[in-house]
């Protein structure tokens, strides 16, 4: 039934290539999608670990850091500072702000840099300062790109000109990229004074991260401390319930229209070689042989088109960044066993209309003229 089956797909090449094309197709759509989504959540969990704080203090009922607001009384720092098990806290301030520049509207997330603190999170300074003074801005690449901003520039956001004295990488968060000025600056971008939006605490060597967090919540009643991981996980949680309903919607497209284009030709090649089946059926042939025969062509064909696909999606892994700075497709290993698996899934999937055929199949038409 192997050879058959072989026989059956080298007779026509074309047919392969469609089946392998379909198979292929299914194959890259699944690859970038699950590849981009897991971008996403890897630039969140690359920034805040950068950050490097043990402790996250934000105001009580604070969602996450994308659009849930936190603002805590300036004051509270000291309060902090003198708990058990803290080793020092800076604060974060920072807000997405809009600035137009040729003619386009362009967001962005300008966090405040206090003297030689080590605010910000994961940045690389690929080119100028990391530390901004008054009237200037660190602006990430990716924004650099796409607003044609270099150093030297200047761009207005709200009432401020600031001079681009800096550009880094490791703040692009795809609907918005991270920018760094200076304290002061920061506050009149919040036009508020006296205010914070969160807390970075640092602890003591070897204290509990959860006894400081209680021990910070009990001296702050209106606040909250999260560890990084939870920090993350709220902030991956935001990702997750945009874009993971329609990854899932795209995924199971991929897996009918794979399924489809291997059924498809499976059964078109069965339809012609009936007479084929039912001579193997008059001598005796049994459910199981033809069986195999369908699953090894629909089999050829599926591994065909994810080798290719996996060619292909790699390929497209590389290219989309450059034409496209904001995306980034990190395909692994767990991608590529995921996808083969529901490539499998496609193949037994296909074989149900063939199979359902070739039990029509009359042995007697063997003998009709």
């Amino acid at each position: 039934m192997w050879h058959l089956a072989w026989r059956n797909l080298l007779r026509e090449p074309a047919r392969l290539a469609l089946s392998a094309a379909g198979v292929a197709f299914s194959v890259v759509l699944m690859l970038s999608l699950l590849g981009l989504y897991n971008s996403f959540e890897r630039r969140v969990e690359r920034y805040y670990q950068g950050v490097g704080a043990d402790l996250w203090v934000a105001q009580s009922g604070t969602a996450n850091f994308f659009n849930s607001p936190s603002v805590l009384p300036a004051s509270a720092r000291g309060e902090v500072a003198g708990i058990v098990g803290v080793a020092s806290v800076r604060p974060y301030l920072g807000r997405i702000v809009a600035f137009r520049q040729g003619g386009e509207e362009f967001r962005t997330f300008a966090v405040g840099i206090a003297g030689d603190e080590r605010v910000g999170g994961a940045i690389t300074v690929v080119e100028g300062t990391a530390r901004p003074g008054p009237g200037e801005i660190v602006i990430d690449r990716v924004l650099a790109k796409n607003t044609g901003l270099s150093i030297g520039d200047r761009v207005r956001i709200r009432d401020l000109r600031l001079r681009v004295a800096g550009v880094s990488a490791g703040g692009d968060m795809v609907a918005f990229q991270y920018s760094f000025v200076a304290m002061s600056e920061a506050r009149r971008l919040q036009g508020t004074v006296g205010v914070v939006n969160f807390l970075l605490v640092e602890l003591l060597r070897g204290a509990d991260p959860t006894a400081v967090a209680r021990r910070i919540e009990d001296r702050l009643p209106d606040a909250e401390a999260w560890t990084e991981g939870q920090v993350i996980d709220r902030n991956q949680g935001v990702i997750e319930d945009a874009f993971l309903p329609m990854v899932a919607v795209l995924l199971a497209i991929g897996f009918v229209v794979g399924t489809a284009v291997i059924g498809l030709t499976t059964y078109s090649a069965v339809l012609e070689k009936r007479r084929e089946y039912g001579v193997l059926k008059a001598l005796g042939a049994t459910f199981g042989a033809g069986l195999r025969a369908v699953l090894s062509q629909s089999a050829i064909a599926g591994a065909t088109g994810y080798l290719l696909g996996v060619a292909a999606g790699l390929a497209v892994g590389r290219w989309v960044p450059g034409a496209v700075p904001q995306f980034t497709i990190d395909i692994d290993g767990r991608h590529l066993v995921g996808v083969l698996a529901l490539a499998g899934a496609m193949v037994l999937a296909s074989v149900f209309f063939p199979l359902r055929r070739i039990g029509r199949i009359d042995p007697a038409e063997v003998f009709t003229a």
